[in-house]
Formats: structure tokens, C-alpha cells, sequence
């Protein structure tokens, strides 16, 4: 089973810390909040390391 990253907009402060710790790009601001461009993610978890608001977490592909 594949998993990708997904951001809890209720948690999320908007930092973007993240858009520069994925290193396949896949987090990209709209509007003062993140969004994961599913496409490209591919799970390898590195966001999780960086979000200080625990906004990010895994859901199933």
C-alpha cells in the first residue's frame, strides 16, 4: 500500500517550512495555506521532520 502526505489545514500555521525540506517538491502555498501536490509525493517522510505544528501526516494512496 502506498501513502502520501496530506496537511491538517486546522493545524497548519502557514510557515512553509516544509516547501523547502520535501525534496520532490511536492508542498506548495496557496493562499496562506500548504497544500500537497499528491503527484509528486512520495512518502519518504521528510516533511514529517520539520513541521513543528504536526501538521502533516499519511493517509493511503
Amino acid at each position: 500500500m502506498t501513502i502520501e502526505a496530506f496537511v491538517m489545514r486546522n493545524l497548519c500555521s502557514g510557515c512553509g517550512v516544509c516547501l523547502n525540506s520535501c525534496p520532490f517538491g511536492a508542498f506548495m502555498k496557496v493562499d496562506e495555506t500548504i497544500q500537497v501536490l499528491g503527484v509528486l509525493c512520495r512518502s519518504c517522510e521528510a516533511c514529517l521532520e520539520c513541521c513543528q505544528a504536526g501538521a502533516i501526516a499519511f493517509k493511503p494512496k
